[in-house]
C-alpha cells in the first residue's frame, strides 16, 4: 500500500508544480477505489486534502488527481 500513497504523493506534486494550485481531488472507478480504500478516512487522504470523487468513465487502475472542475490533470496508474 506504501508503494500506491507513493504513486499519489507524486502525482500530487506534479499537478501542483505544473499548475501552481493545489490539488483537492482524486477521481478514479470503484474498482480501482477498493483498491486504494485503506488509504482513506473520513472520505480524504489525511495530510493531503484529496477528497475522493468516483468516476465509472475512468480505466481500471487509472487516477487522476487535479483540483475543482478544471481541465488540467495528473495521472498515475496503480
Amino acid at each position: 500500500m506504501n508503494e500506491n500513497l507513493e504513486k499519489i504523493r507524486k502525482a500530487r506534486s506534479e499537478f501542483q508544480e505544473s499548475t501552481f494550485f493545489m490539488a483537492n481531488y482524486l477521481k478514479c472507478n470503484f474498482t480501482t477505489f477498493i483498491q486504494i480504500q485503506p488509504l482513506f478516512q473520513d472520505g480524504s487522504i489525511p495530510n493531503m486534502g484529496l477528497r475522493l470523487h468516483l468516476d465509472e468513465t475512468l480505466p481500471e487502475g487509472e487516477i487522476r488527481i487535479g483540483m475543482g472542475d478544471g481541465p488540467t490533470y495528473a495521472t498515475t496508474k496503480i
